[in-house]
């Protein structure tokens, strides 16, 4: 019952770096352990979506047993595995308790109680179905795919192992995603921003079952819908969806030179659209909060994922022609969260076309703020990113 699968796997024409998209399944008594790798994005089944009778149906027929019946020691090991009749009375008695948790869940559901509380009674003998996606894996296969690590998680972690080696990834540029379950006949079927929604929501999907092909376009798009319009948003299935920086070093959340799907969300949600500033327009004063900060005010230009930063030494000086672009002292802002230092006096502003023109991402990595100068006729810039420093 434990398994893996390769659900998509892409790699970066720019920097080469990868990306993997697992559908894992694994005893939900050790999901606690998964969630300890902080830079895997997941989504996992939930006791709170899962109808009550189908959970007692798989304890019933299907519980979860260990793979190994190690005898008691002290320490986190267990010692050699118990034979015999000690051997034959664990499995029993195992069951026996499988089968009497089932037994209650079941009164509690004929009781009325909510699935949310008589799916718990039975958790310790189910298996959960997740979703993981993360650019690293080298840390996890080191604890867990080790001697050390309990039995079911060497099971769980060999087994992506293996999935991850017979995989080959796609080559994706710049302006292309990594879609976990969208198929190849569906990209050439459907524009970018659909197949980030069909994405989106067939990773949701894993929350009651994972997604095994048969699903309405039109539903589909509805729940993903419904997951980011919702207040507060529901956003944990938008992670897997990522397309690549210009650099590995850049972090877009918890990947390394893969922005997210996630941040997009977020910055629509964050604040309402900026207009455009076209080419040639002078680059307003900012309002300063009462830190006698503001926020920069970004634009991207015919190539979403990057920002071109321009230094301008007055705050009104004319932007550069768009036809031009130039790089200034701020560097290139890649889409992933860089971030640039201002040692001087100046203002900041972009260069955009009106047609092209997009708001800048409002979150933390992708925003820098600026404070007024002594005279009030400059400002200096530092930046409030966690992201890495710009070329």
């Amino acid at each position: 019952m434990i398994d893996a699968k390769v659900i998509a796997h892409s790699k970066a024409k720019s920097h080469g770096g990868e990306i993997l998209s697992f559908q894992a399944r694994l005893p939900k008594c050790l999901l606690a352990e998964l969630n300890t790798h902080r830079v895997f994005s997941r989504n996992a089944g939930s006791s709170r979506a899962i109808p009550t009778l189908k959970i007692l149906e798989r304890v019933r027929n299907e519980p979860y047993m260990p793979l190994v019946w190690g005898s008691n020691q002290p320490g986190m090991q267990a010692g050699a595995e118990l034979t015999g009749w000690r051997l034959a009375a664990a499995k029993v008695v195992w069951r026996a308790a499988a089968r009497a948790a089932a037994f209650f869940a079941g009164l509690e559901a004929k009781i009325g109680l909510h699935k949310q509380h008589t799916n718990r009674l039975v958790e310790t003998f189910t298996y959960v179905d997740v979703v993981i996606t993360a650019t690293d894996f080298d840390n996890f296969y080191d604890l867990r795919a080790h001697p050390d690590a309990q039995p079911e998680m060497q099971a769980l972690a060999w087994a992506m192992l293996d999935a991850a080696k017979h995989s080959k990834p796609r080559e994706l540029g710049l302006n292309e995603w990594h879609l976990p379950y969208v198929t190849d006949e569906e990209r050439e079927q459907y524009d970018i921003e659909t197949l980030k929604k069909l994405s989106t929501a067939r990773n949701a999907r894993v929350s009651y079952a994972p997604f095994d092909g048969n699903a309405s376009v039109e539903k589909e798009i509805e729940r993903h819908d419904k997951l980011v319009a919702s207040r507060p948003i529901h956003a944990s299935p938008t992670e897997h969806v990522a397309r690549p920086l210009r650099s590995k070093a850049v972090k877009g959340g918890n990947f390394n030179g893969w922005g997210q799907y996630r941040q997009e969300v977020e910055a629509k949600v964050a604040k309402p659209q900026v207009p455009a500033l076209p080419a040639g327009n002078l680059v307003p004063a900012p309002t300063l909060g009462e830190d006698g900060r503001a926020p920069l005010v970004g634009y991207a230009d015919t190539q979403p994922e990057i920002i071109n930063i321009v230094v301008i030494p007055d705050l009104n000086a004319a932007l550069p022609s768009a036809e031009e672009p130039v790089t200034g002292k701020g560097g290139t802002f890649d889409g992933g969260g860089a971030s640039a230092n201002f040692d001087e006096p100046v203002a900041v502003a972009s260069i955009a076309t009106p047609a092209t023109t997009q708001e800048c991402r409002a979150d933390d990595s992708y925003t820098s703020s600026y404070s007024s100068s002594d005279s009030g006729a400059s400002s200096s810039s530092d930046s409030s990113s966690s992201s890495s420093s710009g070329d």
